[in-house]
């Protein structure tokens, strides 16, 4: 796992609207902080991003990547990893069953698998937001906020520097 620093955060969104990623927000509606990305999603899509909400994990939205075929995916999911709430990071695949939420049916991991089996040359990155709260409700905490603040804004950025070009 890897902390993004703004810079990175930037970098990464740069990246990702240039190789025209399809972006993938897992989450689930009615607990606090795991709904955030489902949040982030709407506000991505409201720039004109693809973005696609994945309620209740990546199996619910695997097809959609199968019949689209992007060469990129990013996965925006809530994590817990001790980090600090709100701390945004770039997590390897090989930490996702280590530090992601356990909420979803079926493993990240296993979903990835099935989806590389149609489009095996895929690049897929995976950003986790370190949750505060996971208790029922709809709120979500005020770090977690900032942190779907931060990546709207970065990815705001990183748009307009791609129209100017």
């Amino acid at each position: 796992m890897k902390i993004l620093s703004e810079e990175d955060l930037y970098r990464l969104a740069l990246y990702i609207l240039e190789k025209k990623g399809l972006i993938l927000c897992i989450g689930t509606e009615l607990r606090e902080d795991d709904r955030a990305c489902l949040e982030l999603c709407k506000e991505l899509a409201n720039l004109g991003l693809d973005a696609v909400e994945c309620p209740f994990g990546l199996e619910m939205c695997s097809h959609i990547v199968v019949e689209r075929r992007p060469r990129l995916i990013a996965i925006f999911d809530a994590m817990v990893s001790g980090s600090t709430p709100g701390t945004i990071a770039l997590v390897d695949l090989d930490e996702i069953t280590d530090i992601l939420l356990t909420t979803h049916t079926i493993p990240i991991n296993m979903v990835l698998k099935y989806i590389r089996s149609s489009i095996p040359d895929l690049e897929t990155i995976v950003i986790g937001i370190e949750v505060e709260r996971l208790g029922i409700g709809i709120e979500i905490s005020e770090s977690v906020r900032k942190a779907i603040d931060r990546v709207v804004e970065v990815f705001k950025k990183a748009l307009d520097v791609i129209s100017r070009s």
